[in-house]
């Protein structure tokens, strides 16, 4: 007995001990006192204290800090404390019921809240969690250990009577999103898949649950402590709602005692255990447990953990956060794309220029037919404030884009088709914004009919570039919100040193930097360079020295000009990029075999491998042109331009298969009447997307409010940004029914269907550039169809 006693208290009861080191000592003392009395108690005693100092388990000691920034706490906390700590808090659910709370099915009723509809959302909170947990690990191997994990502590909640919580255990292992990890079961263990089923075979709710009514008749209540479970009773009393009427006569005059003495016993039943378990609370993860865990929708996880059982390739761990933070994502801050990246979309470009400061370059209202990208100096956004004053929005910087509103349309400018009369050919959209140099800017032009067969072979790009899109235009929709002050408050604020700087000359060509050449590259093919490097052409009777430049279409060599006399002897060789078979790179050399030409033997380069991995990805993308212009009979192969023709199926469009996965991944539709409040702006928001599939919804702000009507989109800008939603969205038909987008379930759709992802980002970023042309065309009586 005092051996149990102490032990209890230095494994239970250790805060004392953390605190105190001079109780620590007392038991030290007592343990060596005791070695003459029973050398096994001390024994005992000592191996105790010595593990509970070892492991702590209280909450000064315990630290949840690391788990709740990834909001995890499987393979953390030891599968005894989690399932102690959940027999705690669903000790306390089980006590806030009212018996009122079982009356007339009022738990299945909407909008009834109760301790009873509390302790049955958070019971299918903790499935879900359960669900989330094993999903998010990244590996087979994992999940096979977070599995085996929560089989423990199912174990554990059973031996310790709490049927509930142990039943929720094994709900989210029995989900259809857990089951489909056929790669992580396939790793379990024969012992912990025996123990699983030996628990749900007493859990089932075959016969009416007959196996754990069974198991529970061998528990009395006046000494034993058991949760028992919750779905039996509620079954039972929707049974006896369903069969029995409260009167016996239509006057209602007789009332039936048969059903309520059945509603009676099986409240009873269900409310008879009193629960005194000795358990030491954790305050911070029975806080964790009962308001915090996440937990994710059925639909959802089910594509998740398809997505990742499907998948052959082993992606780095993704844990969204599932709530706007507050922390505004910042589209423009120079580091959006890599420069590998950005040397890709230059792959596309057509040509440069330099634009001297205060020049627009993009009016508002007026027809874009170009992408740029930036390669030096600052641009400014301006758009109009509720004065109609024009003021800066954003400035936009090195290696950023503009004008890629483009890639929402039919069709680039090099296919357009000329629509009715007062119309804007189709692929032409009218900018919503003007676009203003702020100092000398470098920008080159991107052709989108390229940009569009780059995307077809770097997925990942294109999902770059479209979310990059989607941002842009959602820092427009939401311009206050995004900057956090008035318009005119934005106008006000004084530049950065950057934009304060004084203006530079037009700076040099990035060919006359390194060697003034008699012959201009530009002059050569007409196209500016996108890398160039110092070589050696190694020819039989001579090697010339001179400078290996890539552009968008050419292989070029230039000799330098200190080894010739006129520009008429200096020589050139320009390779077209599709003229081109293989490459191959040996030592410090390079070698380029062309069709029916021959090779050439370049040599002594200072980074061999930063010219290989170049030439290489910009001879990928080439080859695609090759294939698509042989396809289409085109044989001039020797044009500065190489123009490919536009598959017939359009990258761009979601197809209906995508949005057939898309709809599947996402959560049930919420029904409203007329009236009814979607979102408020008091509430804390999630990342989610809407869409509304039948009726009309308005959102209202304080400045004005718009309508969205069947197949159109909402909450789209927060869930961009990132930033906390400052409007209400109201029912304005009935029934209005709206489908849920869970950005957890987007998150992991960019990692495992990037292009898919790509499609669905332009979907969205078509639904807020239609918003923001209404927006406009109410304001000045603008009609975007006019020419």
């Amino acid at each position: 007995m005092t051996k149990d006693i102490i032990q209890h208290y230095v494994t239970y009861l250790n805060d004392d001990l953390l605190i105190n080191t001079q109780i620590q000592k007392s038991v030290k003392n007592l343990a060596n006192t005791l070695q003459n009395i029973s050398s096994d108690l001390a024994k005992d005693i000592t191996m105790a204290l010595n593990q509970a100092l070892k492991n702590p388990r209280s909450s000064l000691a315990l630290d949840l800090s690391s788990s709740r920034k990834i909001d995890q706490v499987v393979l953390v906390i030891e599968p005894k404390i989690l399932a102690e700590q959940l027999t705690i808090v669903e000790k306390r659910f089980y006590h806030s019921t009212e018996t009122g709370d079982f009356y007339n099915r009022s738990w299945s009723n909407d909008g009834t809240v109760s301790a009873l509809t509390k302790y049955i959302a958070w019971i299918n909170k903790m499935s879900g969690w359960v669900m989330r947990e094993i999903i998010v690990q990244h590996q087979p191997a994992k999940q096979a250990e977070a599995i085996d994990y929560f089989v423990q502590v199912a174990m554990i909640l059973f031996s310790l009577n709490n049927f509930n919580s142990t039943n929720h255990i094994i709900g989210g292992l029995h989900s259809p999103s857990v089951t489909k990890l056929k790669k992580a079961w396939a790793l379990i263990s024969k012992k912990t898949k025996e123990d699983l089923e030996t628990v749900t075979e007493l859990l089932t709710p075959k016969d009416h649950y007959r196996n754990y009514k069974e198991h529970l008749a061998k528990f009395d209540p006046t000494i034993h402590s058991v949760i028992p479970m919750l779905n039996p009773p509620l079954a039972e009393l929707f049974f006896n709602e369903e069969v029995q009427k409260t009167y016996m006569d239509e006057q209602c005059k007789w009332i039936n005692w048969i059903k309520l003495e059945t509603l009676a016993r099986i409240l009873w039943d269900y409310k008879r255990w009193k629960n005194e378990y000795y358990l030491e609370p954790n305050e911070s993860l029975a806080d964790f447990l009962e308001n915090s865990a996440i937990s994710w929708e059925v639909n959802p996880s089910y594509a998740i953990a398809k997505m990742k059982n499907d998948s052959g390739e082993d992606f780095p761990p993704i844990v969204p956060c599932p709530f706007n933070t507050g922390k505004v994502n910042d589209f423009y801050d120079g580091n959006f794309f890599t420069h590998g990246e950005i040397q890709l979309i230059m792959l596309s470009s057509e040509s440069s220029k330099i634009m001297k400061p205060d020049t627009v370059l993009i009016a508002r209202e007026s027809p874009v037919e170009k992408i740029w990208l930036i390669e030096t100096g600052e641009v400014a956004i301006e758009g109009l404030n509720s004065a109609n004053e024009r003021n800066q929005i954003q400035k936009v910087g090195k290696y950023q884009l503009f004008g890629h509103e483009m890639l929402i349309y039919s069709q680039p400018k090099s296919k357009l088709v000329i629509g009715k009369q007062n119309q804007l050919p189709l692929g032409q959209y009218r900018s919503t914004v003007w676009i203003t140099t702020i100092e000398y800017v470098k920008i080159c032009d991107i052709d989108p009919t390229n940009l569009l067969k780059l995307f077809k072979t770097e997925s990942g790009l294109f999902l770059k570039v479209t979310k990059y899109l989607l941002g842009h235009l959602s820092i427009l929709s939401n311009f206050k919100a995004y900057c956090g002050t008035t318009n005119e408050e934005v106008a006000q604020q004084p530049d950065t040193p950057e934009t304060n700087k004084k203006k530079s000359k037009r700076p040099p060509s990035l060919l006359s930097q390194k060697n003034v050449s008699k012959k201009n590259l530009e002059d050569v093919v007409k196209e500016v360079p996108l890398k160039e490097w110092t070589c050696v052409l190694s020819r039989p009777t001579v090697s010339l020295n001179g400078t290996l430049s890539v552009t968008q279409n050419h292989l070029c060599f230039i000799q330098s000009t200190n080894l010739v006399k006129s520009a008429k002897s200096q020589k050139t060789i320009v390779v077209p990029m599709v003229s081109i078979e293989n490459i191959r790179v040996k030592a410090n050399s390079l070698t380029v075999s062309r069709e029916k030409k021959g090779t050439l033997e370049f040599a002594d380069f200072e980074n061999i491998s930063e010219v290989n991995e170049f030439l290489g990805s910009a001879l990928s993308r080439k080859l695609v042109f090759k294939t698509d212009q042989a396809n289409s009979g085109n044989s001039s192969l020797e044009s500065s331009h190489i123009r490919p023709n536009i598959s017939s199926v359009d990258i761009r469009q979601l197809t209906e298969k995508d949005w057939e996965y898309i709809n599947d991944a996402s959560s049930p539709v919420a029904v409203f009447k007329e009236g009814g409040t979607i979102l408020s702006s008091s509430d804390r928001p999630n990342r989610t997307i809407y869409k509304v599939v039948e009726g009309t919804v308005t959102i209202r702000d304080e400045d004005a409010e718009y309508t969205i009507e069947k197949e159109g989109f909402f909450g789209i800008e927060t869930f961009v940004l990132n930033c906390i939603r400052n409007y209400e969205v109201v029912a304005t038909a009935t029934p209005t029914k709206i489908q849920l987008f869970e950005g957890y379930f987007l998150d992991y759709l960019e990692v495992y269907h990037p292009v898919m992802a790509a499609r669905f980002n332009l979907h969205l970023a078509k639904m807020i550039q239609k918003k923001l042309q209404t927006s406009i065309s109410k304001r000045n009586n603008w009609d975007p169809n006019k020419t």
